[in-house]
């Protein structure tokens, strides 16, 4: 395999001065015209090189376990990585007189957003006893393994066994649970309860679980974490970042990136000496949003895989399309005509390159590349009285146009994530526990202002509550929770249907219409209500009301008696109740003394006390 190149900084060779270049696992110390000795760290020598103004000999073998290889950071930005070609083995040099690599197709990522900043976990959580145990022993893996565990959709564990014992995880209420030898329970922080793929890596005498879960909008990230045979930790998530799942080794494997703005790209990993991914070799496939030269670039053509004497140029503002990357020499740049140019990379290398930071290359890129200016999602062409559903996805609900990107996911317990587009808010949940699921969600344009409803179960059986928040281009905030209401339809903020909600142990269930308040919550819109169903009622006191035939009041009288069995149909509550009998007549009766006695301008849930005021259980 190629040895990694570290680029030296312009301007510290003055003549015949000497300079420092670090190769991976070699000190070389050259001169222009002239032969100079390599040692090891340890003074060893290794060998020489020659070094003229054309080329650089060497019949040094470099080892590639260098230090400076085996560092990277984690960027709080992110574009989709998982949108490449699979079939995409970038190599690991491309000389000028080899044929150049056939370029794969790469979807354009949407869009410049900003992400939220990831959080980093806590290493390790107390561990909880439990009754059952498991006995591994990790010395039995061999380093350089890579054991894929199977992820099935609606699967609450994930396993994986062999001669060295049995691994199994969950993931559940925002932490991934890990069961160890001893009755304990470790639990850790996940980013994510979307577990797309894991694997369980032996690298440099450690054991080592990749979980890559898909966040938001698609968004990947990969959670790393170092486990023992009695305890786990959380090392870091990489946003921006996942494995492919072809990774067999720990040598040479598959990886997607992305700096979460304009760029993203697919090259070759390795485990470094920490246990994270770094790049295995100099190059990388770039897949970009549209985007032109920021300034005049000028290079070669490439024909037919080598590079030609004919010089070209791309102005500055005209169409350019990146491609594969050198990150030490070039970069091939696919003008508006497809013609495919060869321009310098070297300045761009040794004014950005960071050796903590493998994703210098973005900055160095947006130094030569820039957006076109596109169409702007915003939440502000949304016209008046808006409302559109959001599709429910298996593990989310998400829902696209104008406005941007937008999701609704759980996260753990009493907390709800909504993600705009790259930026993902967490947001409590009033009556949020171990429980609570989605129902529905809303989006939403009322008053002048974007909304997002959602509606959340307790506990299966359990109320519901219509949990409201307002939605800018940059912000999500919390309005507030209307309790136990359902949506049951929305299409109209002036006027939708809902259930009253109390859960299954109440004794009836409520339809009413509500509207859209000034303040985003949800009035009712009317004084009148339905009945969904009801339990029979003995009557609680003597009534006297008329009877309604086909919805209309006639002018026949009838009498409720104490005890008689009744079920309530509908109210209105400044003027009447209609309630049903045993014979299956309506009758209805006047509920304006039950509005004097209990309305309440600040509940105007004060029907129900007022309604079991005139009947009681059988």
């Amino acid at each position: 395999m190629k040895s990694i190149v570290k680029p030296i900084k312009r301007g510290r060779i003055t003549g015949s001065a000497l300079a420092t270049v670090i190769l991976t696992g070699a000190i070389a110390v050259t001169a222009s015209g002239c032969t100079a000795e390599i040692k090891m760290a340890d003074g060893t020598p290794v060998g020489t090189v020659v070094i003229n103004d054309e080329a650089l000999a060497s019949g040094i073998s470099i080892n590639q376990q260098g230090v400076n290889a085996d560092v990277i950071t984690d960027p709080a930005i992110q574009l989709p990585a998982d949108d490449f070609d699979t079939d995409i083995t970038p190599s690991v040099s491309v000389p000028e007189e080899s044929k150049e690599t056939e370029e794969p197709e790469v979807t354009e990522p949407t869009a410049a957003e900003t992400t939220a900043a990831p959080t980093k976990a806590p290493a390790t959580a107390t561990p909880v006893p439990v009754n059952d145990s498991k006995k591994r022993d990790f010395s039995k893996i061999k380093n350089g393994t890579v054991i894929h565990f199977d992820i099935k959709d609606n699967v609450k564990e994930y396993k994986v066994s062999g001669d060295y014992g049995e691994v199994s995880f969950t993931v559940n209420a925002g932490t991934l649970r890990y069961e160890t030898e001893g009755n304990k329970l470790w639990q850790v922080s996940i980013s994510s309860e979307r577990v797309s793929y894991a694997y369980l890596i032996k690298e440099n005498d450690k054991t080592y679980l990749y979980v890559d879960v898909v966040r938001g909008n698609n968004n990947n990230e990969t959670n790393i974490y170092e486990i023992k045979e009695n305890s786990i930790s959380c090392m870091t998530v990489l946003t921006n970042f996942t494995v492919s799942p072809s990774i067999d080794n720990t040598k040479n494997f598959k990886g997607y990136d992305a700096d979460g703005v304009m760029f993203c790209s697919e090259r070759q990993f390795k485990i470094g000496k920490d246990g994270l991914p770094v790049p295995a070799d100099n190059m990388s496939y770039i897949g970009s949003v549209r985007v032109v030269a920021a300034r005049d670039l000028t290079g070669y053509l490439v024909s037919n895989g080598k590079k030609t004497n004919t010089k070209m140029t791309i102005k500055a503002g005209e169409s350019v399309t990146p491609t594969w990357l050198n990150e030490v020499e070039y970069i091939d740049l696919k003008d508006a005509n497809k013609n495919t140019i060869r321009v310098d990379f070297t300045d761009e290398c040794c004014k950005y390159y960071d050796q903590n930071d493998y994703r210098w290359i973005y900055t160095a890129l947006r130094s030569m590349l820039v957006e076109v200016s596109q169409f702007k999602a915003s939440v502000n062409y949304l016209s008046e009285g808006y409302i559109e559903k959001f599709n429910d996805g298996s593990k989310c609900f998400w829902a696209e146009g104008c406005y941007g990107k937008l999701c609704v996911e759980t996260l753990g317990n009493n907390m709800l994530r909504i993600t705009n587009g790259k930026k993902s808010y967490d947001l409590n949940i009033k009556y949020g526990d171990s429980g609570y699921a989605l129902s529905s969600a809303y989006l939403l344009k009322a008053n002048g202002k974007a909304y997002i409803y959602v509606t959340t179960v307790r506990k299966p059986g359990n109320a519901s509550d219509l949990n409201v928040y307002e939605l800018t281009d940059d912000s999500v905030k919390y309005v507030g929770t209307v309790e136990n209401l359902l949506i049951r339809t929305l299409k109209d903020t002036k006027s939708f249907s809902c259930y009253e909600d109390y859960g299954n142990n109440y004794p009836f269930l409520i339809t009413r219409n509500y509207k859209v308040a000034k303040n985003g919550l949800a009035i009712p819109a009317d004084n009148y209500s339905q009945f969904e169903w009801s339990t029979t009622f003995r009557a609680a006191r003597d009534m006297e009301g008329k009877i309604v035939r086909d919805g209309k009041v006639t002018d026949e009288t009838k009498k409720i008696k104490t005890d008689d069995l009744i079920t309530p149909v509908a109210v209105n509550e400044v003027e009447y109740i209609d309630f049903k009998d045993a014979s299956g007549d309506i009758i209805r009766v006047d509920f304006t003394n039950e509005c004097c006695t209990y309305y309440d301008q600040n509940d105007y849930r004060w029907i129900r006390p007022a309604i079991l005021s005139m009947v009681k259980d059988v």
